[in-house]
């Protein structure tokens, strides 16, 4: 009898055991999750920031393409649309004005004699 009872307790102290085994698993692997779905939070937080900036210049950019003023600009510029009393100037096609290269001085050294370095050192 004293036997079946020590067998009962080693039996029933294994089985506390592979629980406790079981739940530092769980436990590890619960962690190691979220620490994966924190980082995946933080690329997505970021990317959400990007893409929040780039909206806001994008809602600029249609204000603004909206405005009067960029369909004056249009008009002027890309359309060659004038006002009343303005004086439209269109350059003529020719040939290209070509750059002349300005030539770049050549400084040549200056070679002292010995004496004439002592001497503006000692005395200038």
């Amino acid at each position: 009898m004293n036997l079946l009872q020590r067998i009962k307790g080693r039996v029933w102290v294994l089985i506390i055991i592979l629980i406790l085994v079981g739940m530092v698993i769980d436990i590890t692997t619960r962690i190691s999750t979220l620490n994966y779905m924190n980082r995946q939070y933080e690329t997505l937080a970021a990317d959400v920031d990007l893409l929040q900036i780039t909206l806001e210049a994008a809602a600029d950019k249609i204000g603004y393409a909206a405005s009067d003023t960029s369909v004056e600009e249009w008009a002027r510029v890309q359309g060659l649309m004038q006002k009343p009393g303005d004086i439209a100037v269109l350059p003529l096609r020719g040939t290209p004005l070509v750059p002349t290269a300005t030539p770049v001085p050549v400084i040549e050294p200056v070679e002292y004699e010995n004496w004439q370095v002592w001497y503006s050192l000692i005395f200038d």
